[in-house]
C-alpha cells in the first residue's frame, strides 16, 4: 500500500478568561500561529473572576465581617490596622487601639469608621462577601469556512503539494511519519526507505508524489524531469541504465542498443541489417546505404557491391547486404540485378576491375588472359582462395 503524505489544518481554541457579555466570542485566525482580535467589551461593573462574572463591592465598600461583635455587618470609611493584644486584636483606645469598629474576615481585619446594613444584589445575581456575582456560559464561535468540534474549529480543504523539505514534517499531525528524500526530491512515508533514483522509485510514487521524477510510460520507467521522457525503447539506447530499469526495454549488449523486449538482440552488426533502424541507434554499428548493410563502426562503408568482394566479413556482408549478392564460382560480390560470371573471358568486359586482380583464371590446364587487363586498386592482395593463378609462359612449358 501506498500513503500519499498531505496537509491538514486546525485551530485549538485558546484558553481565555470569561468576558462578561451575553454571547462571549473567541476570535481566530489560521494557523500556524492563532491571533486573537480585541476582546468585547466587558459589561458595565463586571470583571471575570474563576469563571464568574463579579461586580466588585456591590454590596459593601467596605468589608463584611464573619466573625466578632459585627458579624454580618458591612464596616466602612476610613480603616486603621488593630492592635495586637494577648489572645487576639483590640481597636480600644484603652487597649492602644486607634478606636472604631472591629471587623474581621479569613482574609482581613481592621479597625473602621462606620458600619451598616450590606445592600441586595440585584435580580439574578448572588452575594458573595462584598461582591455580586453571576455565572458566565462561554460560547464559541468559528471564522467563516470553519465547522465547531468541542473547543476546536475545523476547515477541510485540498492539501497543498509538499515541494520543499521545510514542508514534509511541518504540517503535524499529518505529516508526522513522513521524510524528506532528497535523491528525488519528495517527501513520502519515513515506513520505507528513500529510493536512491527516480529510476528505482515505484511507479506509483513517481506518478502521484510531487518530486523531480516522471513515469515515462512509453517504456515503463521512471526518469528525471531533466532528462525527458524516451519515445522508444531504441531511443532509450543513449542511456543504458535506464533502458535496463525500463519494464518495457531490454539492453542488447552486443552490438550495444536498447530493443523492446519482444524485439531481437542481434549478435553481430550484419544481423542488425535486418533492422536498418536498429542499426542506426547503435553504439557499435552502422547502416551503410550505399550497399544496404549493417557495418560495425570500424568497418568500410564500400560505395558500389564490387569493392566489398574484398571485407573481412565478405562473403556473408556480402549475402547479408540488401544490394548484393557473392558469385561463388570466381569469389567476388556483385549487384543482385546482375549475373554471376563463372569464367574470366565473360567477366573480363563487365568487370574489368575483378579481371585485374585475378590476373589469370586457371581452366583445364589452359591459360585465359582477361582482357582489359589494370591494376586493382581497391585489392589489396590479388589472390582469390580456389583459383588457379599462372602465367602463360609457365602453362606453355
Amino acid at each position: 500500500h501506498f500513503y500519499l503524505c498531505s496537509w491538514e489544518r486546525w485551530v485549538n481554541l485558546p484558553t481565555l478568561p470569561a468576558r462578561c457579555t451575553a454571547t462571549p466570542v473567541i476570535h481566530f485566525l489560521d494557523p500556524p500561529v492563532p491571533t486573537l482580535l480585541p476582546p468585547p467589551t466587558t459589561a458595565q461593573g463586571f470583571s471575570p473572576s474563576g469563571g464568574r462574572c463579579v461586580d466588585a463591592n456591590a454590596r459593601c465598600s467596605g468589608i463584611i465581617a464573619t466573625d466578632g461583635p459585627n458579624t454580618g455587618y458591612c464596616c466602612y470609611g476610613t480603616r486603621k490596622a488593630p492592635e495586637p493584644i494577648p489572645g487576639g486584636y483590640s481597636c480600644y483606645q484603652s487597649d492602644g487601639g486607634p478606636g472604631g469598629l472591629y471587623c474581621v474576615t479569613t482574609s482581613a481585619r481592621g479597625c473602621y469608621e462606620s458600619r451598616g446594613s450590606p445592600l441586595s444584589c440585584p435580580s439574578g445575581r448572588s452575594a458573595d462577601g462584598s461582591d455580586c456575582v453571576s455565572s458566565v456560559t462561554l460560547r464559541y464561535t468559528c471564522p467563516s469556512g470553519y465547522s465547531l468540534h468541542g473547543t476546536t474549529c475545523f476547515d477541510t480543504y485540498t492539501a497543498s503539494t509538499i515541494t520543499t523539505s521545510t514542508q514534509c514534517n511541518r504540517a503535524s499531525p499529518a505529516t508526522d511519519g513522513c521524510q524528506w528524500c532528497s535523491a528525488v526530491s519528495a517527501c513520502l512515508p519515513g515506513a520505507a526507505p528513500c529510493p536512491a533514483s527516480c529510476l528505482v522509485t515505484p511507479q506509483t510514487t513517481c506518478t502521484n508524489i510531487a518530486s523531480t521524477c516522471q513515469w515515462c510510460s512509453a517504456i515503463g520507467v521512471c526518469q528525471k524531469d531533466s532528462i525527458g521522457c524516451f519515445a522508444s525503447c531504441l531511443v532509450a539506447t543513449a542511456d543504458s541504465s535506464i533502458c535496463d530499469t525500463s519494464a518495457s526495454c531490454k539492453y542488447c549488449t552486443a552490438i550495444g542498443v536498447c530493443q523492446p523486449n519482444a524485439g531481437i538482440c542481434y549478435t553481430t552488426c550484419l544481423d542488425a541489417t535486418a533492422e536498418s533502424n536498429v542499426c542506426e541507434v547503435s553504439t557499435a554499428c552502422k547502416y551503410c546505404e550505399s550497399i544496404g548493410v549493417c557495418q560495425p563502426n570500424n568497418g568500410a562503408c564500400w560505395p558500389t557491391c564490387t569493392p566489398a568482394s574484398d571485407d573481412p566479413l565478405s562473403p556473408n556482408l556480402c549475402t547479408t547486404s540488401v544490394d548484393c549478392k557473392w558469385c561463388p564460382t570466381l569469389n567476388y560480390c556483385t549487384e543482385r540485378t546482375r549475373d554471376c560470371h563463372i569464367v574470366c573471358t565473360t567477366l573480363a568486359p563487365e568487370e574489368p576491375g575483378i579481371c585485374g586482380c585475378l590476373r589469370y583464371c586457371g581452366r583445364a590446364g589452359v591459360c585465359h588472359a582477361c582482357r582489359g587487363e589494370r591494376r586493382c586498386d581497391w585489392r589489396p592482395v590479388c589472390v582469390v582462395p580456389g583459383l588457379v593463378l599462372c602465367s602463360c609462359a609457365e602453362k606453355k612449358k
